[in-house]
Order: C-alpha cells, then sequence, then structure tokens
C-alpha cells in the first residue's frame, strides 16, 4: 500500500507542474488553432468526362471514336432511272393562256377585245372564225419544257417521239417547228394540214447526241398557217389549244449526268463541340460507300462541306467510281480530311451529282442504288485542347467568416489522363443556376506553379504506362473565402491539353477508363474567441 501511495502522489505532482507551465499560453487571447478537412475526394473517368452517346462510342479496348455509319444519305431509285429511260414530258398549251400572254402587245389586246373573247375563257363560248387569221407564229413565243432528271447526257441509242394533238376548232394548214435540246442543237418539224383533234408524230434519232449544260426543250414556231373558216362561229373551251408530247424510249448513254442534289449531313457532332480548332487525330477515316445493284457504271463527284461554330468552312473533293453490280467505296484518310477535323466541324453538307454510263437494258428491278458514309474518328490525338465539366455535390461549410484567420486549399491530383490537364473548381449556387460566385485555379507546385498539371507518363504507343503525381496549395482571399462559404456545389472544370507534350510528333490515345484522382483538402484558421 506504500509503494502504491507513492505512485499516486508522483502522479499528482506530475499534473500539477504540467498545468502551472501552461497557465500563461491558455490566458493568451486570441488562440488560433488549424483545423484540416477534407472537402474533395474525386475520382474522375474519360468516361465521366465524355460519356457515351450519339455517335460517340467506345470500341472493345474502350478507345473513344466519334463513329457514324448510314448505308443510305442518298437513294437513287430504279424508278428515277427508268424515267430517264423512258422521259415523258406532256404539255397542253391551251388558246387561253396564248390570249392572256398575247395581251401585253397593245394591238394584239385591241383586235381580243373587239372580238368579244370572255377571258378567263368559260366551260363554253363562240366567236367568229376569222379571229384564227391573226393567229400566226409572231404572236407566239417559244414555248420551254423542263426536265430535271438529267443536265449533262451522251446519247449511244434512243428515240426522241414528238406528238402534237390539234384541240383548236379549225384545221393547222401548215406549221414549222424548231426544236432546240441545247445550244448549237436544231432539229426541224413540218406538219402539214392537221385537221382539228388530229395527231402529229414525229420521231427522232439521239444516236450520237451529246447534251451539255441543258435540262430543257425549247419549242419555236417558225411559220403558222391556219384554216380560214370565214365569219362562220367557232366554239372555244378552256380546252382549246395544242397538246405536245414528247417521250424519249430505248435510250442507252455513254455518259449521264444526273444531280444528286445538296444536303446537310445528319451526323451528331456533339463529341467535337468541347475541342478547340487545332484538333489532329492520328488516323481518322472517312469512307464513302456506293451499293449499286445494277449493270451500269460510272462515279460519283462532289464536294463535302465541313463547317465549325464558327462559321469557318473547309471542303473536301469526292470522286467515287462505281463498278456494275457491287459494293463500291473510298476512304480519306488524314492528310485529305486533316483541315475539316482541324476545325474542328459542327456541320457536315454536301453538293454532289453522278455520271453514268447504262442502257434501258440494264435497270432491272425494284432496288435502289445507296450513297453510304462510314466516319471513324478514333481519339488518338497529337494537338488537343479539350474543354469538359464534371460536378461534385458539396454539402457547404459552416464557418463564421469572421471567426477566419485564413484558409487554405491543399490538394493531390494522381493524373492519370495522357494530356496536360488544368483544373479550375467553380463555387456554384444551385438555387442561382445562372450565376458561378468564384472559379479558383489550381497550379502544380512541382512544375513551376504552372496552372497545367503535368500529363500521364505514354509510350511510343501513346498509350499510358503511369499516372503522374501533383500537388498543390491555394491561399484564398477574404473574397473567395466568403463564395466557397456560400457555395453549395462544386464544378470541376478540366481543361485538356496536348501542350504537356514532351514530344510534338507524339500521338495519345483517349480511352474511357483513363482517370485522374482528384483530392482537395480544406486548411483553416479560427478564431476561438
Amino acid at each position: 500500500m506504500s509503494k502504491l501511495s507513492h505512485i499516486i502522489i508522483l502522479v499528482l505532482c506530475f499534473f500539477l507542474i504540467f498545468n502551472s507551465c501552461q497557465k500563461h499560453q491558455l490566458e493568451i487571447s486570441g488562440w488560433s488553432p488549424e483545423l484540416v478537412s477534407p472537402i474533395v475526394n474525386a475520382t474522375i473517368t474519360i468516361a465521366d468526362l465524355i460519356p457515351e452517346r450519339g455517335t460517340t462510342e467506345y470500341d472493345k479496348n474502350n478507345l473513344i471514336h466519334l463513329a457514324f455509319r448510314s448505308d443510305s444519305i442518298y437513294v437513287l431509285p430504279s424508278s428515277l432511272i427508268q424515267d430517264i429511260t423512258g422521259l415523258n414530258i406532256d404539255t397542253v398549251i391551251t388558246l387561253e393562256a396564248l390570249v392572256v400572254s398575247a395581251q401585253s402587245d397593245p394591238a394584239v389586246a385591241a383586235l381580243i377585245n373587239a372580238s368579244g373573247i370572255q377571258v378567263p375563257f368559260p366551260a363554253s363560248q363562240e366567236i367568229p372564225g376569222v379571229v384564227f387569221n391573226f393567229l400566226n407564229a409572231d404572236i407566239l413565243d417559244p414555248f420551254n419544257f423542263q426536265f430535271d432528271e438529267f443536265s449533262d447526257a451522251t446519247f449511244n441509242s434512243g428515240q426522241l417521239e414528238i406528238s402534237i394533238t390539234n384541240n383548236l376548232p379549225v384545221a393547222i394548214e401548215t406549221v414549222e417547228i424548231k426544236l432546240i435540246p441545247a445550244e448549237g442543237i436544231e432539229w426541224e418539224v413540218d406538219i402539214n394540214q392537221l385537221d382539228s383533234g388530229e395527231e402529229f408524230t414525229h420521231s427522232i434519232d439521239l444516236s450520237g447526241l451529246v447534251i451539255e449544260s441543258s435540262n430543257n426543250i425549247t419549242l419555236i414556231i417558225e411559220t403558222l398557217q391556219i384554216e380560214n373558216v370565214g365569219a362562220d362561229m367557232v366554239e372555244l373551251t378552256p380546252q382549246t389549244g395544242f397538246d405536245v408530247f414528247f417521250n424519249i424510249n430505248n435510250v442507252g448513254f455513254d455518259n449521264i449526268t444526273l444531280p444528286l442534289g445538296g444536303d446537310t449531313v445528319d451526323v451528331d457532332l456533339a463529341l467535337f463541340e468541347d475541342f478547340d480548332s487545332g484538333l489532329i487525330l492520328e488516323d481518322p477515316q472517312f469512307t464513302l460507300n456506293v451499293n449499286n445493284p445494277f449493270s451500269l457504271s460510272g462515279s460519283i463527284n462532289g464536294d463535302l462541306f465541313a463547317f465549325s461554330q464558327e462559321g469557318v468552312e473547309e471542303s473536301l473533293t469526292v470522286d467515287l467510281d462505281i463498278q456494275p453490280n457491287n459494293l463500291s467505296s473510298i476512304t480519306y484518310f488524314r492528310e485529305q480530311i486533316g483541315d475539316i477535323i482541324a476545325l474542328p466541324p459542327q456541320l457536315l453538307a454536301y453538293e454532289a451529282h453522278a455520271s453514268l454510263s447504262f442502257n434501258a437494258t440494264d435497270i432491272i428491278g425494284s432496288e435502289s442504288l445507296m450513297l453510304g458514309v462510314d466516319i471513324d474518328f478514333p481519339l488518338s490525338v497529337n494537338a488537343a485542347n479539350l474543354s469538359l465539366k464534371d460536378t461534385v455535390v458539396f454539402e457547404g461549410i459552416n464557418y463564421d467568416l469572421a471567426q477566419i484567420n485564413r484558409m487554405l486549399l491543399h490538394y493531390n491530383l494522381i493524373n492519370g489522363f495522357p494530356l496536360g490537364t488544368e483544373f479550375n473548381l467553380v463555387l456554384h449556387d444551385s438555387l442561382n443556376p445562372g450565376i458561378n460566385l468564384d472559379t479558383l485555379e489550381f497550379v502544380d507546385i512541382n512544375n513551376n506553379f504552372s496552372n497545367v498539371i503535368n500529363p500521364a507518363d505514354v509510350d511510343e504507343f501513346g498509350e499510358v504506362i503511369a499516372p503522374v503525381t501533383s500537388s498543390g496549395v491555394l491561399t484564398l482571399s477574404e473574397l473567395e473565402i466568403d463564395n466557397l462559404l456560400n457555395t453549395n456545389k462544386l464544378i470541376i472544370d478540366v481543361t485538356l491539353s496536348s501542350s504537356g507534350f514532351q514530344n510534338k510528333d507524339q500521338y495519345v490515345k483517349i480511352y474511357s477508363h483513363h482517370e485522374c484522382l482528384f483530392k482537395v483538402g480544406l486548411e483553416t484558421e479560427i478564431n476561438i474567441n
């Protein structure tokens, strides 16, 4: 018991001595202990920043691609080609339309008014037949018959059949017609004694005909002599006039140009929205495919236009040979499409035509010739500036600003991204979605206080072999402290940049599983008085 009593006395003496030594410090006003607490402990992957959706795809190794495939961005149905090989143009030239047009001549207008012709034509009206004596070639303008199916053609066979039906109430005694299908080409047709209701037919051999930059036939009436019925009354109806019919049949083409038109390519380019201009990819591929079920051959020529968000334009000239009864394709690589990718593109559009060679017998069945596209842009990048964002839920800090002497943010960043990385912490108020309270920029104290965090180490093939750890500290101003205390959501603003590459010719591959560990701790010095 005596030994135990001595031990107790010694312990009591120790505490008395210790307390007497610390008494002066306890009485110092404004004691400021430092509190350290973690506020961000996040693992951010490329998949978080670039999700797989739309045309953004991950391959089996998780390499990110912009990928788009369509077999039918343009469809040329067999019916359209068959319409060309059996082209029909049927046009009614009415006397009523001629009368309306002729009234622009004051002398003719006076004559029409004197004849008592009612315009517009009623269902039926009678006029003196002598009026037709004034219907001649002088008052008839040339007629144009439009066809949109082609604009240039070299025929190796075919017949153009022309039929003219006289729907006048009097006979046509003579008429001389000139047909012009293209500049420098004229056909003459003479008609004698075509009674009312009769049809005249004439055939023209198209073999060897070459039409350039034309998609219409001009009909000019050189001379016209109408039967003189004197003062006899004749009946007019809205259908009174001429019926002109053109039919092309049994044709063959050494070459014919079909307009494929122009339109936007319906491609979701959202993956490029976060890239700045100057993007360089290692192995982009843009492939055009033509599925041709017919025995025709030829080529597709045109231009692909790309536009950036700022309206800057780049283009690619397309020239694809078409093989009969086969699938034809051509692929363009970085050398041809690099300028388009560097924009980067927001919108793609095309303007094209097809130059084909075929005979009517080559177009069999109901299938269609289809133009398709296959776009594959794997994200193996050389020059890239990519701005991305992720959101971290933040509960906020319950401190009285008046108690805070200073506040520092410490961070550690284990960067597994193969690009130089800028991290900014955006202080956001979710109750006011349009307002960011502040932006805190992190710098790397191991890299001359640069705001670009070093990328992960990569091998010669652009594969990450080891992450790089960086750390830093940020001393907050009074305003930044106030904004941090008032935020309830932290947005991690990430910019990936190739500026950290040591080798300017190095390409790196971006995989969805690449990750960065981002830890932020808050060191706070608080005045407890």
